[in-house]
């Protein structure tokens, strides 16, 4: 993107906050994770491991965690690596479950639409997590309050939010209040903090 568009973009966002992502489908993830070579090293390499590191700090080995988006399971081996034994990772991109199951085959994997509530709901009440991720995953959704409307309430959630725009970004948060006002009518927001530059990082619970 050129200096020039990226300034008439960023103009935009000031009176259009979200951006229509409804022609984006599994397929374009299918072929970012076959073509991105960061998607396929080991955890350690990739520029989100600082983020994951956090994610995981204070999760026990006998936590169960449900991982929304898990992406191609970079995240999941580092919670096996960590001692976890129970984890769920979902996904709607076939390539990134298959790269997921391949890289931890002892964790489950689902490919689920995340825009699809009543299948989310569903598989968390058969997961009985301890523990919900949402990580870099909240801006790939057209309706991500929804999807955090069917969480139990008694389940802590961890979610990460990007602090800038890209393609597959339905919107983004420059700053904390910028987070405070799209989530705190849904979440109990505990905590929030920037990770880096890219990152924001919130802890919580659904409000009742």
């Amino acid at each position: 993107m050129t200096g020039s568009s990226f300034l008439g973009f960023r103009k935009l966002q000031k009176t259009l906050p979200t951006r229509d992502i409804s022609g984006i489908t599994p397929s374009f993830y299918d072929r970012t994770y076959l073509t991105n070579p960061e998607y396929a090293g080991p955890p350690e390499d990739a520029r989100w491991f600082d983020l994951w590191s956090l994610v995981l700090t204070g999760v026990s080995s006998n936590d169960v965690v449900l991982d929304l988006g898990c992406g191609t399971g970079q995240l999941a081996k580092m919670a096996e690596d960590k001692g976890i034994k129970g984890y769920t990772g979902l996904d709607w991109s076939p390539v990134a479950i298959a790269k997921a199951r391949a890289r931890c085959p002892s964790y489950q994997f689902a490919i689920i639409d995340l825009n699809n509530h009543d299948l989310v709901d569903t598989k968390i009440r058969y997961v009985h997590p301890d523990i919900i991720l949402a990580i870099e995953v909240l801006e790939h959704l057209g309706d991500d309050c929804g999807l955090l409307g069917i969480l139990s309430s008694d389940v802590p959630i961890r979610v990460s939010l990007p602090t800038g725009p890209a393609y597959s970004h339905a919107r983004w948060f420059e700053k904390a209040e910028d987070v405070f006002r799209r989530y705190g009518r849904v979440l109990i927001i505990e905590s929030l903090r920037s990770v880096g530059k890219d990152w924001w990082y919130l802890t919580g619970k659904r409000r009742e």
